[in-house]
């Protein structure tokens, strides 16, 4: 804005005393408005074609603290009502309003620090149109604000419309509109579900090189010579079906021959590490010592793991030396 356009200024009771003597239905002045304040002569410009209606709007949200524009209400609040004037800088046809108006919004785009405006798009608000309903993209930039909307989300679209200097009245609408086209919220939705799988992917840490158990959907076959069962499924599967996930991956991997009896490999027998035949039908007598307790004992490694209550895999793992002692004992002689 120029400032030759000061010498054009009409103070609002000016342009009150020209209407006095008119009709209540020629009240109506159509223009380009500006709010200054005098303490630092900063500007916010507008335009109305009730320019009078205006003014009261935007006096009565100031004063209760309501106003939509955040940076004019704390100055208002800063300085007080008395440190404000209301100008009409120039008398527009309703026709020519917003095209006018944009000219000056241009202006004021340039020259931020001078000015308390925070949009820089004519909207139309206060010339017979409720904002920010009044403004439309054009359909090439309202399609791209739709799909950066179904691909990224409401943050990179609140970016994107930023960038057009689009207000936040506007962009709420366009947030609302996108949401109730079902199309592209179920698109949206699919998006946002893709999304999350790939971060839940992406935050867990694989074990001993391959895929998470919560991630890796190959079939594996798993069998009990104790029980007489084969079972083929997922590591979640198998899991859920023995109760334990700690060992799962392991076993999978060769790390670990067999985890409660199962094992990858149905040539060997649950119980048994290195081969050989299964703790039921081995009669081999083993001596124990529990070095936490002093106690002792001698018999079948069955019976020494039912009587103390010790887990079958633990005590394999003793007699074949894989393990120093389990619950304090330890195996005298192998």
């Amino acid at each position: 804005m120029q400032n030759e356009k000061l010498d054009k200024i009409n103070t609002i009771n000016d342009i009150e005393k020209k209407l006095s003597n008119e009709s209540k239905n020629t009240n109506k002045v159509s223009g380009i408005y500006i709010l200054l304040n005098k303490i630092n002569n900063k500007w916010y410009v507008g335009s109305s074609n009730n320019i009078l209606l205006r003014w009261i709007t935007h006096k009565r949200s100031l004063r209760k603290n309501n106003h939509i524009n955040k940076h004019l209400q704390r100055a208002w609040n800063k300085y007080g009502e008395e440190s404000f004037e209301f100008h009409i800088i120039e008398l527009i046809n309703s026709c020519d309003l917003l095209v006018v108006e944009q000219k000056y919004l241009d202006y004021a785009k340039t020259h931020k620090i001078k000015y308390y405006n925070i949009n820089f798009v004519s909207t139309g608000f206060g010339s017979g149109n409720l904002h920010p309903s009044f403004i439309t993209l054009n359909k090439n930039t309202y399609n791209k604000a739709k799909q950066i909307w179904i691909d990224f989300g409401k943050g990179k679209l609140i970016e994107f419309l930023q960038s057009l200097s689009i207000g936040k009245g506007l962009r709420k609408r366009l947030i609302d509109e996108f949401q109730q086209d079902k199309n592209a919220y179920n698109t949206r939705k699919k998006n946002r579900e893709i999304e999350r799988q790939m971060v839940c992917a992406k935050n867990m840490k694989p074990r001993y090189g391959i895929k998470n158990n919560k991630t890796d959907l190959t079939i594996y076959t798993f069998y009990n010579s104790l029980l007489n069962e084969r079972f083929s499924g997922t590591q979640v599967e198998f899991s859920n079906k023995i109760k334990s996930s700690n060992n799962v991956s392991v076993l999978v991997l060769g790390k670990r021959k067999s985890v409660k009896g199962w094992t990858m490999n149905p040539n060997i027998k649950a119980g048994h590490l290195s081969g050989g035949e299964n703790s039921k039908s081995n009669k081999t007598i083993y001596s124990f010592y529990n070095t936490l307790t002093g106690e002792s004992f001698k018999g079948f490694v069955s019976d020494f793991y039912r009587i103390h209550n010790i887990n079958a895999s633990s005590a394999h793992r003793l007699l074949y030396k894989q393990r120093k002692q389990c619950n304090g004992w330890i195996l005298i002689n192998p």
